[in-house]
């Protein structure tokens, strides 16, 4: 299959699934594996999104970092293509993105290199068995990820673990996808 067509498969399945119990109970036990990893424990600073509706909740990874004093950063496309981490406190202020994503405002917020977040978790629509992922089509995590040496995560729902298509040479596989089962 090819991957704009998976991407649209997989997001129709995504947004079926927003708001429902399966997805709030797959959820529940990615947060629980990602919270139990050594990655997650021994990172000072959590690289992730403001998650979009149909997209696995990063409200609970972010309050979870603030509970366990970790610092947390936040994307901002900077240029066409092009993102960079931005620290981040509950209460700072978010601008929309020309994509409808939550960024950080540069005038609130710091900017920080890769080798400041301990641990990026990273943003999917379909995941494969090696770590590869497809995302919106951007490129932006692909481009930010081929300079990123920290350690990497995805949280998979169980209808985004999909094989049967091929990564391209620019695609940067993730560290650790955790994968919620099927009830």
């Amino acid at each position: 299959m090819e991957k704009n067509d998976l991407r649209s498969a997989v997001m129709a399945e995504l947004k079926a699934h927003a708001g429902t119990c399966e997805k709030k109970q797959g959820e529940a036990m990615l947060y629980g594996m990602l919270f139990a990893t050594p990655q997650w424990q021994n990172a000072k600073t959590i690289g992730t999104t403001i998650s979009m509706g149909f997209e696995v909740d990063t409200g609970p990874i972010i309050h979870q970092a603030f509970k366990e004093g970790k610092a947390v950063a936040l994307p901002r496309v900077e240029s066409p293509g092009l993102m960079a981490f931005y620290l981040w406190q509950a209460g700072d202020p978010l601008i929309a993105s020309k994509f409808g994503i939550l960024e950080p405002d540069p005038l609130h917020a710091e900017k920080i290199p890769p080798e400041c977040i301990g641990l990026l978790v990273v943003p999917g629509i379909a995941f494969g068995l090696r770590g590869f992922r497809i995302g919106f089509g951007g490129g932006f995590y692909d481009r930010y990820l081929a300079a990123f040496h920290g350690d990497t995560v995805a949280l998979a729902l169980p209808w985004q673990i999909r094989s049967g298509w091929v990564s391209g040479i620019h695609d940067i596989p993730v560290g650790l996808v955790l994968q919620a089962p099927l009830h």
